[in-house]
């Protein structure tokens, strides 16, 4: 009973929390402990003095039960029966209508009816914290122009004022140090075009970080704070684990894309992006929901928001190093280097660049193309003819490479791996919850 449980699990050592659900608590602390603690609570709940009432009460439910109100009530409330269910019943034996007294059973609901339950729960849901939202996008807005401020004009590449005299700036302010005309005409222009394409990449990393760490307190608290009734539910048959990551998926969508919309509004232009927008929205959005598929399961695998939060940062933070975030992929120990093959970041960060990179890819094809059309220069001398007639391209290019980029990558194959991570991880996560539920009680 609710007035002793208390008592009886502080007397065993299991204290619940001030201000929490005692039934939550009961379950999660059948549902995280161990064999040997379950068994230890079973036999120290049947040697309880509860156990003994509620024994005897059960054994002595029946002792003041009226059959024929019983039966009356059960009239009344079940009109639509057929009347020879009726007599069948007044004919029944008292214990065979103590059985049939509460009606039939409410139909279980197919597999679409429930997920169309779970769909307008979630909406709800949704619409009921819609304030929440509203402040999360401010907050997205706010600090997405911050990054806009910081890396502004990154995407155009044009010679900035440090504010101080410097004789490495060799180049008047708002002129464009990649230019082959420019770097034909300057040797000290190099420098500056390596540095100017090292901002543009800080600028595109930038945006993609920021919707990767927007996912991530998605993917904890959608679930996190929805533990308990998921697992009464899922546990009881109300519907299956699929459903309900089905259902959560589909809100992630809409609530991902408002927010990366903003975001990329914010940015594009004053970064001074190329790619098309809306593309960039699209690759962005496959990128966050595809890393935050990962944290998914360790919040599903996690006991506690706390866990969850304390996980979190083993999905995320590696990909910073191993995708060409912290340093340039080629300067990853060669031992290391592989891990970039794990990370749902590397593969964003790539169908980004070839959208974002693309027209410097072009030329530096074209110009290789141009280049090799004569036959008779040798393989050996094609970069160096191609670093006199388009520096400003094989600059950049090479650039591109040293983070892992090359230019005669496609775009697809990014792509399809970003819907195997989202994809493959996400079922993971409903496995995951499925071998859970099945110890709640």
């Amino acid at each position: 009973p609710r007035w002793g449980l208390f008592s009886h699990f502080d007397q065993l050592g299991f204290r619940c929390p001030t201000n929490h659900n005692p039934a939550d608590f009961v379950m999660f602390l059948i549902h995280k402990e161990g064999d040997e603690v379950l068994d230890q609570l079973t036999s120290n709940w049947r040697t309880s003095t509860s156990a003994k009432q509620l024994t005897t009460r059960i054994m002595h439910a029946g002792d003041h039960f009226n059959p024929e109100a019983a039966r009356a009530a059960s009239r009344i409330l079940s009109s639509d029966s057929d009347s020879s269910d009726t007599e069948e019943d007044e004919s029944s034996s008292g214990d065979e209508a103590s059985t049939k007294v509460f009606g039939q059973p409410r139909k279980k609901r197919n597999c679409l009816q429930a997920q169309w339950a779970l769909i307008r729960r979630d909406g709800r849901r949704i619409w009921r914290d819609k304030s929440l939202v509203l402040s999360a996008n401010i907050q997205n807005l706010l600090v997405s122009l911050v990054y806009g401020w910081l890396f502004f004009g990154a995407g155009k590449q044009e010679s900035r004022d440090l504010g101080f005299s410097s004789s490495l700036l060799a180049l008047p302010v708002g002129e464009e140090p990649c230019l082959d005309t420019t770097l034909l005409e300057n040797s000290l222009a190099r420098d500056q075009c390596v540095r100017m394409f090292q901002v543009h990449w800080g600028a595109l990393s930038i945006v993609a970080i920021n919707a990767m760490m927007g996912s991530i307190t998605w993917a904890i608290t959608v679930f996190q704070n929805e533990r308990s009734c998921f697992l009464r539910e899922s546990s009881s048959g109300y519907y299956t684990n699929f459903s309900y990551f089905l259902s959560k998926t589909l809100f992630e969508f809409p609530v991902m894309a408002l927010s990366i919309i903003v975001s990329i509004l914010s940015v594009y232009w004053l970064m001074g992006l190329r790619a098309n927008p809306v593309v960039l929205m699209c690759e962005v959005l496959l990128l966050s929901v595809a890393s935050s598929s990962i944290v998914f399961c360790l919040s599903a695998q996690a006991s506690t928001s706390e866990q969850a939060y304390a996980l979190a940062p083993i999905a995320q933070i590696p990909q910073f190093a191993f995708a060409g975030i912290l340093l340039p992929n080629e300067m990853v120990p060669l031992s290391l280097r592989w891990l970039k093959w794990l990370c749902p970041l590397y593969y964003g960060m790539t169908m980004m660049a070839l959208s974002e990179f693309s027209e410097i890819v072009d030329r530096f094809q074209d110009c290789e193309e141009e280049v090799s059309a004569n036959g008779t220069v040798p393989v050996s001398n094609v970069t160096e003819l191609m670093s006199k007639k388009c520096p400003g391209a094989v600059i950049q290019v090479t650039a591109l490479r040293s983070q892992g980029v090359n230019e005669n990558f496609f775009w697809w194959p990014a792509f399809s791996m970003c819907c195997i991570f989202f994809v493959g991880f996400r079922l993971l996560s409903v496995y995951i919850l499925w071998r859970k539920s099945r110890f709640v009680h």
